[in-house]
């Protein structure tokens, strides 16, 4: 895969999420419930990034035309499409290529630290609609004047105990 913009245009995070030893794909219904794991029988045991798919354009390659090998970064083992793994190191490359950092999510607050570092934000000063506060304290106005007041509710429950 190859990287065709400038290194460093783009701040950003590449997250890996999931642990290093394959590990089988659960396999749900469509309305969740589970079915147990994917087998290898079940799912395509192909690398298509090695097949040299052709492009939308003629003569366009949609990878490079030297085949992967497995061990490499970004590549898998054929028949084992199966399972699910963390490629840290290919998401790493792939972070180094295109000037993004690389945080793997292992807890909530290292992801709050990554997502509200400084480094990867910029001010800017966008028109922000506020006519909701008015529309809002339009309506409490409105409702207020039609709900009866403590006192006169109050003042109902006396003269009704009054009277029996």
């Amino acid at each position: 895969m190859r990287f065709d913009g400038h290194r460093g245009d783009v701040r950003g995070i590449v997250v890996g999420a999931g642990g290093l030893v394959a590990r089988p794909i659960p396999k749900y219904s469509l309305d969740g419930k589970p079915l147990g794991f994917w087998q290898a029988d079940e799912v395509i045991q192909t690398d298509l990034y090695t097949r040299g798919r052709a492009g939308s354009i003629a003569n366009e390659q949609m990878t490079d035309t030297q085949p992967s090998t497995p061990g490499l970064p970004g590549t898998s083992a054929p028949g084992l499409e199966h399972l699910s793994a963390l490629q840290e190191e290919y998401l790493q490359l792939l972070a180094s290529e295109t000037g993004l950092s690389y945080r793997r999510l292992i807890e909530q607050k290292s992801m709050f630290d990554a997502l509200t570092d400084t480094t990867l934000t910029r001010s800017a000063i966008a028109q922000t609609d506020v006519r909701w506060i008015a529309g809002t304290l339009a309506l409490l106005a409105l409702l207020a004047v039609h709900l009866p007041s403590p006192s006169i509710r109050s003042r109902g429950r006396a003269i009704t105990n009054v009277s029996h």
